[in-house]
């Protein structure tokens, strides 16, 4: 498949790895369906519109953290690992929706590679990072949202 893209698209090819099947797939498919590459359809970072963004968020990281924490033990304790030996009954190991964060965690505990302590763990510190990665992309709008 990528080299089907690097023959139809070889400059967006070059940003992306060749494994990145999901993403090579889309590049061949907006290519062939209008003719043009991804890369031109990036647009503009700047807001079009007057935007008004509402967060529950603080501005309080540990109380932020905290809470993350409190919400994936409650996950824990309720319902995760056996919702996700159900889908893994139904569905494989490797399914785009098992990749995800606390699935994929819960995933390893139940094949032996972790303790149950570990995994929460490690789901909980994974969202944490996600949490961080979108403040960082809230505050490029901190003009629009620290009133």
């Amino acid at each position: 498949m990528y080299n089907k893209l690097v023959e139809i698209d070889p400059e967006y090819a070059k940003e992306l790895h060749p494994n990145n099947l999901q993403y090579v797939i889309r590049a061949i498919e907006v290519k062939i369906v209008t003719g043009k590459s991804k890369r031109d359809f990036r647009t503009d970072k700047k807001l079009k519109y007057e935007t008004l963004y509402l967060t529950p968020y603080s501005w309080d990281r540990e109380y932020l953290y905290n809470r993350i924490n409190l919400r994936v033990q409650i996950m824990f304790d309720e319902w995760l690992v056996e919702e996700v030996e159900k889908l893994r009954e139904k569905y494989s190991d490797d399914t785009p929706g098992l990749q995800t964060i606390g699935y994929i965690e819960v995933v390893d505990y139940l094949k032996g590679n972790t303790t149950l302590e570990e995994c929460i763990a490690l789901v909980q510190q994974h969202n944490r990072n996600y949490a961080k990665r979108q403040l960082t992309w809230f505050g490029k709008y901190n003009k629009y949202i620290n009133m």
